[in-house]
């Protein structure tokens, strides 16, 4: 929704749904359970949004096309900021670790 800049309630009416199922979905009923969406649901999306991957849709997992040269450059700039990213933890877990010797 938010790729799309559309609100729950924008959304719900572009997919031809009411506004609580995609409440339901997204924050869950007044009895803290969420609702999976259906078939129904699932198919209005993608009818809607034809840009959307079936597969993310359902899994909520990326499958990448091995042969699509674009999926292997966006999974080697993933793999990257992943990398960027663990080398910033320890860095960050080593300034806290000198700060806790310190205090002490």
């Amino acid at each position: 929704m938010e790729d799309y800049g559309l609100s729950r309630n924008a959304f719900a009416n572009k997919i031809g749904v009411s506004p609580s199922v995609i409440q339901n979905i997204v924050k869950g009923r007044s009895d803290g359970t969420k609702n999976k969406p259906s078939f129904d649901v699932l198919a209005k999306i993608l009818y809607t949004f034809d840009d959307i991957d079936a597969y993310w849709l359902i899994s909520g997992e990326i499958k990448l096309n091995s042969t699509n040269p674009n999926d292997l450059e966006i999974l080697s700039q993933k793999e990257e900021e992943i990398q960027t990213l663990k080398t910033k933890i320890q860095a960050l877990k080593a300034e806290i670790y000198d700060i806790e010797r310190q205090k002490k």
